[in-house]
């Protein structure tokens, strides 16, 4: 088992297996995010848990199935899916994902080849799925949790472990619902979120949004914190500074000023502040980190 921890999103990103993830930091982290992972021959097993608020897209690998298990979330969306403790996501070979977290956020994440996935099961349907009996998948996840702290020294034990997470793996897909209630107040978010995504450049006022989507300043406020927990204001910021993060990472040895000139962005000062708001470190702090690779801690099992 390797178990990593990170203060920030992109060496996290890149260790992630399953899938082309891209992950928006709309928070700060409280402590910091931790990624565990274990192999049981083709299959593979990651436990992703950060606390701070994200909104992130993928495209999960074309080979491979992916079991996604909510084990602790105060509030998200997948696909414009409300997702709850205790569902079960299922994404197929290359299909592609949007979905948000709010503050903290712990999923177990198994990969199984498309090949063996489809010899066991055949070919599944996608979606966010819930159990009417709970202990079902809380037993599941507490078995995975087990199986993740062993140490599998020779191929009998990884051949036993294998069979056993594929055996669970069918008695859960016998006993799913489908759990497609489509949260409407977050599709109302997402298409005014994309808009500034979108129009960042422009720096609409809060008045200029709300008026484009004709509603009043205070609705547009309440549709925010209902769905992503941040006023509409510092939605805007945390945009800005990851566009910024983005171009600190793709030109290391730029001077931080002529970045952010380059970046069309000014009041160097005020934006320095509120990047280490955001990221714990002034843009100066990060490059110099991000460049000496200071932005993992290995862990000691």
């Amino acid at each position: 088992m390797i178990r990593k921890k990170y203060t920030h999103v992109e060496k996290f990103i890149r260790d992630i297996k399953h899938a082309d993830v891209n992950i928006i930091q709309l928070s700060k982290f409280v402590k910091a995010a931790t990624l565990t992972s274990v192999n049981v021959k083709d299959i593979s097993i990651q436990e992703i848990s950060f606390d701070c608020t994200v909104e992130h897209k993928g495209q999960v690998h074309e080979n491979c199935y992916l079991f996604k298990l909510q084990k602790a979330i105060n509030k998200g969306v997948h696909n414009g899916v409300t997702t709850i403790n205790n569902s079960l996501i299922l994404s197929l070979p290359g299909q592609e994902y949007t979905a948000s977290s709010v503050d903290e956020y712990i999923s177990i994440t198994i990969s199984i080849p498309k090949e063996t996935i489809e010899e066991w099961f055949g070919t599944l349907q996608s979606g966010v799925f819930s159990f009417e009996n709970n202990s079902l998948i809380e037993k599941f996840i507490t078995r995975i949790n087990k199986i993740m702290s062993l140490k599998l020294n020779n191929e009998f034990h990884q051949e036993y472990v294998y069979n056993l997470i594929m055996f669970k793996i069918g008695k859960l897909l016998a006993k799913i619902q489908k759990f497609d209630k489509q949260n409407k107040g977050y599709q109302r978010f997402n298409n005014i979120s994309s808009f500034i995504k979108k129009n960042q450049e422009h720096e609409f006022s809060i008045k200029e949004i709300a008026d484009y989507f004709n509603i009043t300043d205070r609705t547009l406020r309440n549709i925010f914190m209902k769905e992503i927990g941040l006023s509409p204001k510092q939605y805007q910021i945390a945009i800005k500074m990851n566009i910024l993060k983005k171009e600190i990472i793709s030109n290391p040895s730029s001077f931080i000023s002529n970045i952010i000139n380059s970046s069309g962005m000014q009041y160097q000062s005020l934006l320095s502040k509120n990047f280490k708001e955001l990221f714990g470190y002034t843009p100066k702090e990060y490059q110099n980190m991000f460049n000496n690779d200071d932005l993992v801690e290995p862990l000691k099992i």
